[in-house]
């Protein structure tokens, strides 16, 4: 009842606002675009937002009534967002699939190999720790099937790895349990605290010979409210959040290292021999997955990993450091997100491969 009254309140008050717009902007505006893909993808709810923003003084309320307009009548989002079932929210980065996505899956594989090798003449080893998506551990709350699961894709990224002789991890098993809460954010794109250290301890426990002997302790602090990012395509903040997806809480987590004291005591100043370097998945601080590696492996480590560059930029940067800058790393765990493996490899890594073929 709640949810009808929702949209019945959001339809007859989107009326009145898009009814003002309208007049006040000349006339109704229809997309040039009407087309089934179009309106599927949001193309033509953007354009003609976009035609009120510029014409309707109080352009952020125009565009949290056409937010909460398409969110509550159509279930839908902007582009660049699929809305599942009970507000699960997806990326369309995870439902796209170019007619060449086998060019480019050969590419980003052909890269890989080629970083690994870059690495072993370095002295270091690599292991590559494969992240499912979320439409995969939670393909129940889909509204629609997204092509990366019917090509079952991070089974096939695995296999392609695997045959090429390279070290693999894939924490599937222990994502997919969801039994003491979710591995993924609803509103986000990434995983949860909780994903992050099942995935670390999965990582522990495949590859056992990294282990060392230093311990962790990982500390709850507080409950925060978080807007993901995945709520920025529908846009119904600040004016109209109680017609939009709600946010949800965060847990953040502290980890230290136990006895600092004691180590320093006996002189323990040996350096980091591990890397980790990846995506936001580890970059980003919110999901806490550098610090529950360190306490799953028992060892300090270093993170290379960027935010927003994709797991492919932030190895080309590792990898052009000087000997003396990695001095003592042995090992790196290379964390890579399986919708990259069908995205075009970044330009600059494609015409280095280019003019310097492995």
């Amino acid at each position: 009842m709640t949810n009808t009254l929702d949209k019945f309140n959001a339809a007859i008050f989107a009326s009145i606002i898009i009814g003002l717009s309208v007049w006040s902007s000349g006339g109704f505006k229809l997309p040039t675009s009407t087309n089934a893909e179009a309106v599927i993808t949001g193309h033509s709810a953007t354009e003609v937002e976009q035609h009120y923003q510029k014409a309707f003084p109080i352009k952020d309320i125009v565009t949290n009534v056409w937010g909460a307009f398409n969110y509550q009548i159509f279930n839908e989002g902007r582009e660049g967002v699929e809305v599942g079932v009970n507000a699960w929210l997806f990326s369309q980065e995870e439902y796209q699939l170019s007619a060449d996505y086998q060019n480019n899956l050969d590419a980003n594989t052909n890269y890989i190999i080629t970083a690994v090798n870059a690495l072993q003449k370095k002295g270091i080893e690599s292991h590559i720790v494969v992240i499912p998506e979320k439409v995969e551990i939670y393909s129940d709350r889909l509204a629609r099937v997204t092509p990366h699961n019917t090509l079952d894709l991070r089974d096939q990224v695995k296999s392609i790895l695997i045959n090429h002789s390279l070290s693999v991890v894939d924490p599937y098993p222990a994502l997919i349990t969801k039994q003491d809460g979710d591995t993924f954010l609803r509103t986000d794109t990434h995983w949860s605290p909780l994903g992050a250290k099942l995935s670390a301890n999965w990582i522990s426990h495949s590859l056992p010979a990294l282990q060392g002997q230093t311990q962790f302790r990982t500390e709850y602090i507080e409950d925060i409210p978080l807007r993901g990012d995945l709520l920025t395509f529908i846009p119904v903040s600040p004016y109209l959040e109680s017609l939009g997806p709600a946010g949800e809480m965060l847990p953040v987590f502290q980890t230290q290292k136990i006895a600092e004291e004691t180590a320093s005591l006996f002189g323990d100043d040996s350096l980091p021999s591990i890397a980790l370097v990846g995506t936001s998945y580890s970059a980003n601080e919110k999901w806490h997955f550098h610090g529950y590696l360190q306490q799953a492996l028992k060892q300090d480590i270093l993170n290379y990993a960027v935010e927003g560059k994709g797991p492919f930029s932030p190895m080309a940067a590792f990898l052009s450091q000087s000997d003396a800058d990695l001095a003592g790393i042995d090992t790196v765990i290379w964390e890579i997100p399986v919708r990259y493996f069908v995205k075009p490899l970044p330009q600059d890594i494609a015409s280095s491969m280019t003019r310097n073929p492995s």
